[in-house]
């Protein structure tokens, strides 16, 4: 166990004793996310890592566009265009993985 999961269930556990609080959700982002954040690149081996995400978690298309259309991405043009020419081959292996 990481030490700051370890600092958060402590946490966690003082707080329900002293304070009487619900469980604290932990932090973990989201398979979508961190494709979205790999599509900045897209280079073969972040490829290689959201085929990995999509294994684990199969993606709908629809999902995907979605994610791909409320994207921040930076007002960079060439990130811009490394994400937008990533987004056929992120849906090509999310489609392979359903």
């Amino acid at each position: 166990m990481s030490h700051p999961l370890r600092i958060l269930r402590a946490l966690d556990r003082r707080l329900r004793l002293d304070l009487g609080l619900r469980r604290l959700a932990v932090f973990r982002p989201a398979t979508i996310d961190l494709i979205l954040t790999k599509m900045a690149r897209a280079d073969d081996d972040d490829l290689e890592d959201i085929q990995f995400l999509v294994r684990q978690e199969p993606l709908p298309q629809g999902r995907l566009e979605t994610a791909f259309s409320r994207a921040r991405v930076p007002d960079v043009p060439e990130i811009q265009e490394l994400f937008n020419r990533a987004r056929p081959k992120v849906l090509a292996l999310a489609a392979l993985e359903l």
